[in-house]
């Protein structure tokens, strides 16, 4: 993390709300006087320091950046952004040295504020997302934003790692492979040129579904269409940190 999230890191790893329960979280916060890029160099390094003693990392990148330099010994993960634009467009999400994560609501469509285009890799939760707050052990917070969906992925790549380092290409092919695809109820020609791809940990539940359970779902969709459109109407996502100039 680049910057002390309390939300974020639950969905990462917290006993109650992560995805990887058993990862180690080294929160990074930029102070003033200091940079991103400087904090970059700093997970750069620590990061080198963790492989030489057999751990390998992740870095979870929520924030908009004019430029930045590939940290070479640790996977990034990057949040679309919240502007409802091509992703390609802004850093580091725009970035080939990244995985960029795209938000999608709980049925399983894209949110209207999700950044979109060939830039994303692949989707995961972000709307209304539960996990842990800043105020205290046992406070909860609710959030939205394409950064609680990069968290997910985040804490899905760390369980990845557990078997072994993989570098981004390998991670981003896994994370295909094990990914539902055309689960995400999207118009491609709203969001043309982007992966329908929805983030999955590769296990398979389908024994345990009922059969007549998912005709209902099919009957419910046009229903569901509707409430989606209510609900993009509520999307209010967390403006993402806006870096400090640098100074010369």
């Amino acid at each position: 993390m680049l910057k002390p999230d309390f939300q974020q890191s639950g969905i990462i790893a917290s006993k109650t709300y992560g995805v990887a329960k058993l990862a180690h979280i080294i929160a990074v916060k930029i102070v003033h006087g200091s940079s991103i890029i400087s904090a970059l160099e700093y997970v750069h390094e620590s990061a080198r320091a963790s492989r030489k003693k057999g751990h390998y990392s992740v870095v979870n990148l929520s924030f908009s950046l004019a430029r930045s330099r590939p940290i070479d010994y640790a996977l990034a993960i990057a949040s679309a952004g919240n502007k409802g634009q091509l992703a390609t467009y802004f850093s580091p999400a725009g970035s080939p040295d990244v995985i960029t994560v795209g938000a999608c609501h709980i049925r399983d469509k894209q949110t209207g504020f999700s950044n979109w285009g060939n830039a994303v890799d692949i989707f995961a939760p972000g709307q209304k997302i539960t996990s842990t707050g800043i105020h205290g052990p046992n406070y909860i917070a609710t959030r939205t934003g394409t950064s609680m969906a990069a968290a997910h992925v985040s804490g899905l790549a760390a369980t990845f790692l557990a078997e072994g380092m993989l570098t981004t290409d390998q991670m981003r092919a896994k994370l295909v492979q094990y990914a539902l695809k055309n689960a995400l109820r999207t118009k491609q020609n709203k969001v043309p040129y982007t992966p329908n791809l929805l983030a999955h940990n590769g296990y398979d539940s389908s024994e345990e579904e009922d059969e007549e359970d998912e005709k209902d779902e099919e009957d419910e969709k046009d229903e569901e269409d509707a409430k989606d459109e209510e609900d993009e109407k509520d999307e209010e996502p967390e403006p993402e940190p806006e870096p400090e100039p640098e100074e010369e």
